[in-house]
């Protein structure tokens, strides 16, 4: 399904590494409460993934607004963390 809305939408899936510090305060907290969440189960760190438009994996320090995913630990499954703006809209066909 990922595979699908990527390429249904010319969308990209990357590590978040480059949103990070321009995350809401929401996605932030959710991500640290998965962490640990993650820490306290298997003492593994999570990766968590973005899904944008192509653009906003180039610009920097501009506001974007990318759906937050994650790997499970549990085995190759995703977890859908959070989306805002018009990516909200998008999340009905994950």
């Amino acid at each position: 399904m990922i595979e699908k809305l990527l390429t249904k939408y010319d969308l990209v899936l990357e590590e978040a590494e480059l949103f990070v510090p321009e995350f809401p305060e929401d996605a932030m907290s959710v991500m640290k409460r998965y962490t640990k969440m993650v820490k306290n189960i298997c003492n593994k760190k999570p990766v968590f993934y973005v899904i944008g438009e192509k653009k906003d994996f180039k610009e920097k320090y501009k506001k974007r607004d990318p759906i937050l995913l994650v790997q499970s630990p549990f085995g190759f499954y995703w977890q859908i963390l959070g989306a805002w703006d018009k990516e909200m809209l998008l999340l009905s066909e994950l």
